[in-house]
């Protein structure tokens, strides 16, 4: 299971460098930035902005090549994972890029390296129910993309049905924004989640440490 800082974690803004310098004090797995596009240049910005005032993608990327982290790439544009890949082929990091956000099906035919899990909006929900998940198993195998690793929700869809289709559908899950210490215990409990996202790791490292002891 990873562990993945969200941008702004720790009550650090979003997508700045305190952010970047706070949480590479903490043993997690992921790092979460949101991305746009703005001609040819990838930056950082939950919301659309000038470039010229934001962090460039290639800081975040020089930063998990320092500290050995993996990077979630939230991308907030359609039609740019193409981009963001051939950027972290020129820095060497493609084994680390995840990708979640607005990724379309265009973006999944580029999708060569790194891993992607999908978000609601690429199979047209808009409040996944359990009797969903067959459809975005199936959704998922017809794309015939081996770099697709599962699906990524917001943690309140993922109702303990909800889990248990996915786990007899071996349809693995990402959960976000996961800030609760009830829902991280309970969601800890199930193998088939393969990332919880959290702007307190620390909890969830620690939670995650106690239930290795046990």
């Amino acid at each position: 299971m990873l562990i993945t800082a969200h941008g702004g974690a720790h009550n650090t803004s979003r997508n700045s460098k305190k952010f970047f310098s706070n949480i590479a004090l903490y043993n997690v797995d992921v790092v979460e930035v949101d991305i746009w596009k703005c001609g040819k240049k990838l930056y950082l910005s939950h919301l659309p902005a000038i470039p010229y005032f934001r962090i460039p993608l290639a800081f975040a990327f020089e930063f998990i090549k320092k500290y050995n982290f993996k990077i979630n790439c939230d991308v907030k544009q359609k039609g740019i994972v193409k981009d963001v890949l051939f950027l972290a082929g020129q820095m060497d990091v493609l084994d680390r890029i995840i990708f979640t956000g607005s990724v379309c099906l265009h973006d999944i035919k580029h999708l060569t390296e790194g891993e992607a899990y999908l978000n609601k909006s690429f199979f047209k929900l808009r409040h996944p129910q359990p009797c969903d998940v067959k459809a975005m198993s199936e959704c998922i195998k017809s794309c015939h993309c081996p770099n697709i690793s599962g699906i990524n929700l917001k943690y309140s869809y993922l109702t303990e049905d909800f889990l248990a289709e996915c786990e007899k559908y071996n349809l693995k899950v990402s959960a976000f924004v996961v800030d609760k210490e009830n829902e991280m215990a309970r969601l800890l409990k199930h193998k088939i989640i393969a990332n919880i996202t959290s702007n307190y790791p620390y909890k969830l490292l620690g939670k995650l440490q106690l239930k290795i002891k046990k």
